[in-house]
This record gives C-alpha cells, structure tokens and sequence, in this order.
C-alpha cells in the first residue's frame, strides 16, 4: 500500500505548490476498508421497495437494480461501498434522500495514480480501481445526499436515461467527475448542489 503521494498532483490550479495528503504517510495510521462480498442486496422485478434508516457495507456493490426494478426509495442510508453503491442496470423511478454515499477512497490517492497512462505512469489499474456511488436511471429524484471520498459521485453515462432531477446534494472530495452525463440524456435537472475539491464537477459523454 503506496500512501506518498504523487508529486503530478500537488500543485493548484495556478501551478502553486500544495501540501501532501495525508500528512502522514504510514498506512497503520490510516484507516484501510476491506471488502469481503461482491453484491450485497440484487433486485430483479421488484417494485414499491423503501429502505430506511440502514446502514449498507463490506461489499463491492451495495445493490444492483437489474431489469423490472421501479419505484425503489433510499431514505437516510449510509453506503459504504467497494466499486457501486448502486447499479442501476435496468430499473425505473425512485427516489433517494438523505442519504450518505462513502468509498473510502483515501486522499492520498490520485486520479493520475490510476487513470494517467498517456503521463507515461504505465499500465492503468482502471477498472478494478474505480468508483461510482450512484447509476442514476429514468424518473429518479436524488436529493439532500452527501457523496464523498469515491472517484465518481453520480452517473449518467446510458443513453436514454432521462426526467432525473438532482439538488441539494453535498458533493465532497471526489477523485474523478462528480456527476457524469449522456448527451443521450433529456430532462435533467442539476441545481442547488455544492461541488468541492473535485477533477472535474460535470462531465459530459457522447
């Protein structure tokens, strides 16, 4: 486990030099997750489903929402996940408030540590090192979430996904883009959220 951070990243926008994260380098004094399962909780077909109040973790992906899933609703969860808090590979409508998205990414990690082959870096560990909270999918409602320490916070990279709306969200220390769009996408509302300390706030796909 490499904690040193890469000299590529510790320069602001300016080209002014910033202090390493974290300032101590010794992995016994970081906190390290391990993650023993590959999905915890898969849905097919199901509709009408609310989880509350409940705590998702030790898994690589926390749910995978596969074909006839719709009208599934998330209310002050906490996720901490592996690779997918939730993947959404066929679902529709839904809701998710309140909610607390973590994967534990630690700050010494960078995205050119994983994604920055052309910087001569060498072979990139994408995609067993990558990260996404949410997959959003059509007629979602996501708001009042926090979503941190991951390389992707929210994506809608699928063409087709549309009549999503995302506000009042915390969007904090993010590797990678905070949200990812489609240009596929239609009907997608993003306002009133906070973005910080990200590569990229809003990425768009063709």
């Amino acid at each position: 486990i490499r904690l040193q951070p890469n000299p590529e990243d510790l320069r602001d926008t300016s080209g002014n030099a910033i202090a390493p994260v974290p300032v101590d380098p010794n992995p016994n004094n970081n906190s390290l997750s391990v993650f023993t399962t590959q999905t915890l909780l898969t849905l097919q077909g199901a509709s009408y489903l609310h989880f509350k109040d409940l705590t998702f973790q030790y898994a690589r992906r926390i749910m995978d929402l596969q074909t006839g899933t719709k009208n599934i609703s998330l209310t002050n969860c906490i996720i901490n996940y592996g690779s997918y808090g939730i993947l959404a590979t066929g679902a529709d409508t839904g809701e998710i408030t309140g909610c607390d998205f973590n994967n534990g990414v630690p700050m010494a990690m960078y995205w050119t540590d994983v994604k920055n082959s052309e910087a001569g870096a060498g072979n990139e560990p994408y995609p067993e090192v990558q990260s996404n909270a949410l997959n959003a999918f059509s007629n979602l409602n996501i708001h009042h979430n926090t979503f941190r320490r991951s390389f992707d916070g929210i994506s809608l990279k699928e063409g087709g996904v549309s009549n999503v709306t995302i506000r009042n969200n915390y969007f904090l220390q993010l590797k990678d883009a905070a949200i990812n769009l489609s240009l596929d996408n239609s009907n997608v509302e993003i306002a009133y959220n906070l973005f910080w300390h990200h590569h990229s706030g809003i990425s768009f796909f063709k």
